[in-house]
């Protein structure tokens, strides 16, 4: 029932978004993958199936919905834009909040198939499930290289569901369960499609427990042939079971991959998280290896093996295999 009534529904939204707009646009990817990870399961499945509408209503105003029937459906994005200028372009809906590198990029722009452990530890613990999106008001600018970010949310994410199980949720669009506001502000400089370093802080509640922060810095590079990631991320604050923990954990990750041709791109990934710094805790580790095919930026190929460890103990390990495809 709820599958059927949220696409009627983002399919009404969609309709209302784009029906002053003479010229739409409509983009979206998919993404199959199988896993064979020793000793536990082997599975296909697919991650994401995705899509977005976007229009301008006026000269300096825009709307844009997205969302994955792969999940349910959901609703990902649905927002409006005012450009006043290049130095203040105002959003208003759900979005994606600015807060690091890796939870700014797509699914499909990932160099090693899943999102790192830090972010994924930062994403599901009372920030946003799955996504890190989130409802509120954001402004963005750009003055030469340097950019800014900065945005009040709700601090609920897109699809909160309350500590006796019962999802508040309208089109996937999250429920605040306090007074209190969230705020996201991220600051860059970088070359376009060259190198870019940021830096992002998040301060905000989780129903009436404080201290739900979050800062965090990124470099990239990207020479055409050398591709190069780092992130560092330390935050405090965790939802789990619906029961407040004060667990302050960070984590790091760093990408390494060559195109040897512009199809074929050997990728490793070192990729850490401390779950839990005032505790002793075992830091979990995965290393990936693999390669990337892709092709004419509109398809790729990612084959990759995966090593888990929990301290000096394999974790799991296994292979990931995932094709994605956009239009």
């Amino acid at each position: 029932m709820w599958r059927a009534t949220s696409l009627v529904l983002a399919a009404l939204v969609i309709l209302v978004s784009t029906a002053v707009s003479a010229k739409p646009e409509v983009n979206g990817f998919v993404q199959a993958q199988y896993e064979d990870q020793a000793g536990e399961h082997s599975r296909s499945l697919l991650r994401t199936a995705r899509i977005g509408i976007s229009g301008d209503l006026t000269e300096n105003v825009s709307a844009m919905v997205q969302f994955d029937a792969a999940l349910d459906p959901v609703i990902l994005d649905a927002l409006i834009k005012y450009d006043l200028s290049r130095y203040a372009l105002f959003t208003a809906g759900q979005f994606k909040i600015p807060f690091g590198y890796e939870t700014s990029i797509t699914r499909f722009e990932l160099e090693a198939i899943e999102r790192s452990l830090v972010v994924s530890h930062l994403m599901n613990n009372g920030m946003s499930a799955p996504y890190l999106r989130d409802l509120g008001l954001m402004v963005t600018g750009k003055y030469m290289a340097f950019t800014y970010d900065v945005a009040v949310v709700n601090g609920t994410g897109y699809d909160y569901t309350d500590s006796t199980g019962s999802a508040n949720r309208l089109l996937g669009l999250g429920m605040d369960n306090n007074n209190a506001k969230d705020v996201v502000a991220r600051v860059g400089v970088g070359v376009p499609m060259f190198a870019g370093l940021g830096f992002s802080v998040y301060q905000g509640e989780w129903a009436d427990n404080p201290d739900r922060d979050a800062w965090g810095f990124y470099f990239q590079i990207d020479t055409g042939k050398v591709v190069l990631q780092y992130e560092y991320i330390r935050g405090k604050g965790r939802l789990i079971e619906g029961r407040w923990q004060g667990d302050k954990f960070s984590g790091y990750y760093l990408v390494v991959g060559y195109r040897i041709k512009p199809y074929l791109e050997p990728v490793v990934k070192l990729d850490k998280l401390d779950p839990d710094w005032d505790q002793s805790y075992d830091k979990l580790t995965d290393m990936h290896y693999g390669l990337n095919f892709n092709l004419e930026r509109k398809a790729r190929l990612q084959v990759f093996y995966r090593e888990g460890k929990t301290g000096d103990s394999y974790r799991n390990h296994g292979w990931l295999a995932q094709v994605s495809a956009k239009f």
